[in-house]
């Protein structure tokens, strides 16, 4: 379970989350290329100048647990 999970300053790169519970982590200034987030539990998650490409960004807004201020500041459309 990694729900609470600071990854602030990290460089997390092609880490499959899939399914996980990512309740309330913390990924500010971080770096998320090729991650993955199927199915993941993501409430009041943080992505405070979080770094992520254009696709992994899409894929990463189709799920739905994210909440709206949370989508807003990653820029899901």
């Amino acid at each position: 379970m990694l729900s609470g999970t600071n990854f602030t300053n990290a460089v997390i790169d092609r880490v499959k989350f899939e399914k996980a519970d990512l309740t309330g982590a913390i990924f500010k200034n971080t770096v998320l290329s090729g991650s993955t987030f199927d199915d993941a539990k993501m409430e009041d998650v943080v992505f405070e100048d979080t770094i992520i490409g254009y696709i992994d960004l899409q894929k990463l807004c189709t799920n739905t647990s994210i909440s709206a201020d949370n989508r807003l500041e990653l820029g899901c459309r």
